[in-house]
């Protein structure tokens, strides 16, 4: 929890906050605030919660502090790269590549 502690006092910090201030925005006393910083007071989930709407973040992002978490359900497969693949062929052979690729309707397409 230690580590918890330490990037909460850190992200504070980093955002000019005083004790005073988080304790006022927790609707808390400076006293209140400060036990939860030097761990005399337990951080609850609620808490973090709370925080991490101070700050502006997801509530894991308290927790693997600096690094920024990233849900893998919410990675783009579209990246932006694009890739280009240019063979040479034979005629008969091209002809062999574009069905198996686009499929016998485009065929004509690429004939012409």
């Amino acid at each position: 929890m230690n580590e918890v502690l330490n990037n909460i006092i850190l992200m504070r910090k980093e955002r000019g906050f005083s004790q005073e201030n988080m304790a006022d925005f927790l609707n808390m006393t400076q006293s209140g605030y400060s036990a939860i910083e030097s761990g005399k007071r337990e951080l609850k989930v609620v808490t973090i919660q709370q925080i991490a709407i101070i700050f502006k973040c997801n509530a894991i992002d308290i927790l693997t502090y600096p690094k920024k978490y990233i849900n893998p359900d919410d990675i783009s497969i579209n990246t932006g790269v694009k890739a280009f693949l240019q063979l040479e062929l034979n005629s008969n052979k091209k002809n062999e590549v574009f069905k198996l690729m686009f499929g016998e309707n485009n065929l004509e397409i690429f004939n012409k």
